[in-house]
């Protein structure tokens, strides 16, 4: 089966193609004629392929979709570029699936949340024990889909899970070298810093982030200190203990300027803030350079 990167890569040049439809934007060329550029994706490497005859309301119908489209690629002023010549919904009997199609964590689910609930459970501190396990098993169906982002790091079907897994693994390494801290706020911090994204993000149909009302207005950062805020008051939590994990998720972003609410004032609250930081620009740098060739480079990165 023919494929994005296929043609990506240039190795086809004209053939039917099955993607999903990220975007349709409306355009109009210099002579005035109408077009539009449709975004489409094989879960992992994306085009834009362009649609004469057509107008944004007409194929607006095909965002989120799996369809099936007819491409030819050409040179175009020195670059590759696509033209989409007919477009159609997929049927049962293309013999595709949709969830093929979503770029997802590389990663299971299912293994990334028993991993951090296995953590949860083996803590002495009773308090973030039972406010980790229950914010994690109230919401476990949502964990497993949850995207990290809209547009930027972990913008993928269980994106979330997949920032929290790989934070609160590094964070295990952390805390091994700075004897001094609290460990199990630590990785409680890590693997609860995101927790507001639940409500903040919605999943679309091709598994990226979509804000809801409550993340416009409040932001990910507020919902999830809310959350254990009102866990740990439900449980009857240590307080201090509540306090403190609610520091750590409202100073995770690290400066007022990148959102954060407060900035770090504890060890543990600026490792979790210094490991979101690490986690979500090496994904960008992961992102890049498997597009990457070996000695390409732009002005952002260079793989050897």
């Amino acid at each position: 089966m023919v494929s994005v990167k296929d043609f990506k890569d240039g190795l086809v040049t004209k053939d039917n193609l099955f993607a999903i439809v990220k975007d349709v934007s409306e355009r109009e060329s210099r002579n005035g004629s109408i077009y539009v550029v449709l975004t489409i994706s094989d879960g992992k490497n994306d085009i834009q392929a362009k649609m004469w005859n057509k107008t944004g309301d007409e194929l607006s119908k095909y965002v989120g979709k799996l369809a099936c489209l007819h491409v030819e690629g050409g040179m175009y002023n020195g670059q590759l570029s696509f033209v989409a010549q007919t477009i159609r919904e997929t049927t049962p009997n293309d013999g595709v699936r949709f969830e093929d199609f979503v770029p997802s964590a590389p990663i299971p689910s299912e293994d990334m949340y028993n991993y951090i609930t296995n953590l949860f459970n083996a803590m002495k501190n009773e308090s973030l024990k039972r406010i980790g396990l229950k914010l994690y098993e109230d919401n476990k169906e949502q964990l497993f889909i949850w995207p990290a982002a809209s547009k930027m790091h972990h913008n993928i079907r269980g994106g979330l899970l997949y920032h929290t897994y790989r934070m609160v693994k590094s964070a295990e390494i952390t805390v091994k070298a700075y004897k001094n801290t609290d460990p199990e706020l630590v990785v409680a911090g890590a693997a609860l810093h995101d927790i507001g994204k639940l409500w903040e993000l919605k999943p679309t149909d091709g598994g990226y982030g979509e804000y809801t009302q409550d993340g416009i207005l409040f932001g990910h950062i507020y919902l999830g200190t809310a959350a254990v805020e009102k866990c740990g008051n439900e449980l009857g939590a240590d307080k201090n203990t509540v306090k403190h994990l609610m520091h750590i998720i409202a100073s995770h972003h690290g400066k007022l300027e990148y959102g954060a609410i407060a900035v770090p004032k504890t060890q543990e609250a600026y490792i979790v803030s210094e490991l979101d930081m690490l986690d979500s620009q090496l994904y960008m740098y992961e992102k890049d350079e498997m597009e990457m060739k070996p000695g390409e480079f732009n002005y952002d990165r260079v793989k050897f």
